[in-house]
């Protein structure tokens, strides 16, 4: 329930949910849930120094959650 909650109010106020790509968060049960609601989802990580981050746990995640576009935030142009 608690889940349902954190993830309504993110769709409710427009706010993407970030797939880390070093800590793992959040987990499949999350990302699974997140999705079928109709959640957007964002790319990221907490990035501590200058190093390049790699970002094969997010590009994973495309595949096994098969998310699509339309579950990807893009922020919108201006113009």
């Amino acid at each position: 329930a608690r889940m349902k909650q954190i993830i309504q109010a993110a769709i409710d106020n427009r706010v993407a949910l970030e797939i880390n790509a070093r800590s793992g968060l959040p987990h499949e049960r999350f990302i699974r849930l997140a999705k079928k609601m109709g959640a957007k989802f964002s790319f990221g990580t907490n990035n501590f120094d200058d190093k390049p981050i790699k970002l094969t746990r997010c590009l994973q995640a495309v595949v096994r959650y098969g998310l699509s576009r339309d579950d990807l935030y893009l922020p919108k142009r201006n113009r």
